[in-house]
């Protein structure tokens, strides 16, 4: 049974087991967004701001900025609520 299951391959000199080189590989974006986000937040509520939250324009890019911190703080309480 231990053949069949693989326990001679435990035992040998050449069995390396890397559980500690564990890597992330994230896209483009997903690496420019922590960049993006709050320098966009920053200059939308300034110009929004600035003219009065009077232009429909701004406050629909300012909505949408909103929206999207709301996902990303969504995305990351999900992905790092498992790690203790």
């Amino acid at each position: 049974m231990g053949a069949l299951v693989g326990f001679p391959q435990v035992w040998r000199t050449g069995l390396d087991i890397q559980m500690h080189n564990t890597y992330f590989v994230f896209p483009p974006v997903a690496a420019g967004l922590p960049f993006f986000l709050p320098v966009a937040t920053l200059v939308t509520l300034g110009r929004a701001t600035w003219v009065g939250f009077r232009l429909i324009s701004i406050n629909l890019v300012l909505g949408l900025l909103l929206i999207l911190w709301f996902l990303v703080v969504n995305w990351l309480s999900s992905a790092l609520g498992g790690i203790h």
